[in-house]
């Protein structure tokens, strides 16, 4: 989707307003079922395209401060300008101040959350719009905070589980790049003294060692350079990002640590889903979409497919080849 602000006259006082929507069509649609008269209409900046990213712990933060007050009986109104006028940091109150805005404007609570410049999963806004449906706010919002909780718990195993092999293959790096530029020269002395014909994997290491002295410079800044491009690059192409996300799953040691981290917050997002009376189907979709590895998305997406072609969800988790037995048999009790 993309951002658009917009000038709308409200009670003859004008006022900026972002809006997400697919094209301007369907942006200036919304805006009139919020009887807003619109003045002005274009794509947002880049400022507020790339606006400071909230990270899981300050939403959780947010989520459960919101389910306590919204549990002792203030409004959601009151639940949102209590917290605004807290002393948080910039980008909570950034965020907090468009949802104040919005809900101002007439906007649903979900649509208010949609709307705002920080990106949040189509699950989170599927179950805030299921919370303004059945009135029970407060559960929606603490079983949110939980789950941010529970992603940032699996996100510090994942971590600690990398440091180990990450820290193994930076000290081999910079072990190799020490015997190469430090060491290597001084027995290049010692052969040159002595006039011996010298092996051919010494001569190659030679090589190297002229080829980094002579180029260390170039090849730091070509390093840097193709860091950067390989992350606007998967950040930006699909297909690009597809593939690197499909070669991660073919290496050993990360497959594993991959499939815990993305498929403990799926499972946990579509029981929450169900739990909340969403349909089976919706429910799959939203949590397919919660998942950060475009390969396993794609794969998981089919899931609903099958399940709409009268195929049972355990036989359609099957027929994905990813999950194991143990898995399927519990999908099968449950199913039963």
């Amino acid at each position: 989707m993309k951002l658009f602000e917009a000038l709308v006259l409200k009670k003859q006082s004008r006022k900026k307003l972002l809006i997400k929507a697919q094209d301007k069509e369907e942006a200036l649609l919304k805006l009139k079922d919020m009887n807003l008269k619109v003045l002005k209409l274009h794509q947002a900046s880049k400022n507020a395209l790339f606006a400071p990213s909230l990270k899981d712990k300050d939403l959780a933060l947010i989520y459960e401060q919101m389910a306590l007050l919204l549990g002792v009986g203030l409004s959601f109104l009151d639940t949102i300008n209590s917290l605004y006028e807290q002393n948080y940091n910039d980008k909570i109150k950034l965020f907090l101040g468009q949802i104040k805005e919005n809900l101002s404007y007439g906007q649903n609570l979900s649509v208010c959350f949609e709307n705002s410049t920080y990106k949040l999963h189509q699950s989170e806004i599927a179950l805030i719009k299921m919370g303004e449906n059945t009135g029970n706010l407060a559960f929606v919002f603490d079983k949110l905070a939980k789950m941010k909780q529970k992603n940032i718990q699996i996100q510090k195993r994942f971590k600690k589980a990398l440091s180990y092999p990450l820290l193994v293959f930076v000290s081999a790096v910079v072990a190799f790049l020490s015997l190469i530029l430090f060491v290597l020269p001084e027995f290049r002395r010692i052969f040159e003294d002595f006039g011996v014909s010298l092996p051919l994997m010494t001569r190659v290491l030679f090589g190297v060692y002229e080829f980094l002295n002579s180029y260390f410079i170039l090849i730091i800044i070509s390093l840097f350079l193709g860091i950067f491009a390989f992350l606007i690059s998967y950040k930006k192409g699909a297909v690009f990002s597809f593939c690197v996300d499909f070669c991660l799953l073919k290496i050993p040691l990360v497959r594993g640590l991959i499939f815990y981290k993305e498929f403990s917050q799926f499972f946990l997002i579509l029981s929450l889903l169900l739990k909340s009376k969403i349909d089976l189907i919706e429910a799959l979709n939203l949590a397919s979409s919660s998942l950060e590895n475009k390969f396993l998305a794609q794969k998981c997406a089919k899931i609903s497919s099958l399940c709409k072609q009268g195929i049972s969800l355990n036989e359609a988790f099957k027929k994905l080849d990813l999950f194991e037995n143990v898995v399927l048999s519990m999908l099968y009790i449950g199913m039963k």
